[in-house]
């Protein structure tokens, strides 16, 4: 797996590891110091993100953070979603 860090500015520490295959995410774990509630969601986000390409990672997180009614501290969807796309790069 590939691994990429991001430190927010005035954030904390977003890490993400994730397997590319076929252009499509196959594997992904979404780690670092953030808050995310309820906790157990970011299990869904993980979930969901298997099987997405690149142009469709940000509707992904979008929709799983508002159907889970997901509270984001320390980072943001952006930040989630630029750092989940270097993998593809």
């Amino acid at each position: 797996m590939k691994q990429f860090l991001y430190k927010v500015p005035n954030g904390k520490l977003l890490k993400v590891k994730i397997d590319i295959d076929d252009n499509k995410i196959k594997k992904i774990q979404i780690l670092g110091d953030f808050f995310l509630y309820p906790e157990e969601a970011i299990n869904k986000l993980e979930e969901e993100l298997i099987g997405v390409k690149k142009d469709g990672v940000l509707d992904v997180i979008e929709r799983v953070i508002k159907n889970e009614k997901i509270t984001l501290l320390g980072f943001n969807i952006e930040d989630l979603n630029n750092l989940i796309k270097k993998g593809f790069d």
